[in-house]
């Protein structure tokens, strides 16, 4: 049950971690990044460097993975975030 758990958890986390995903496709798609929280999305990097920091320090790899996939993802959406936010129209 254990390693079912693991693996469920780690799926999971995997996807919340992907999550951000979304707002980058609605950033780009709509060229701008004016409803977008950067704010927010910072506290999921920060959480997610402290729980892959974690994982690394027990050698836990389903910590390890959805953690590092949650960092590049939400950077990935604060980077675009910021670089589409002086595009609005005017």
């Amino acid at each position: 049950m254990s390693s079912f758990l693991a693996i469920f958890a780690g799926g999971m986390g995997a996807m919340m971690a992907a999550s951000p995903i979304f707002q980058l496709r609605l950033i780009i798609k709509q060229r701008h990044s004016d409803d977008v929280s950067i704010a927010f999305l910072a506290v999921i990097v920060a959480g997610a460097c402290a729980w892959t920091a974690y994982g690394i320090d027990t050698a836990n790899w389903v910590l390890i993975i959805p953690n590092s996939l949650g960092i590049i993802c939400a950077s990935a959406t604060i980077i675009t975030a910021r670089r589409f936010s002086h595009t609005s129209a005017s």
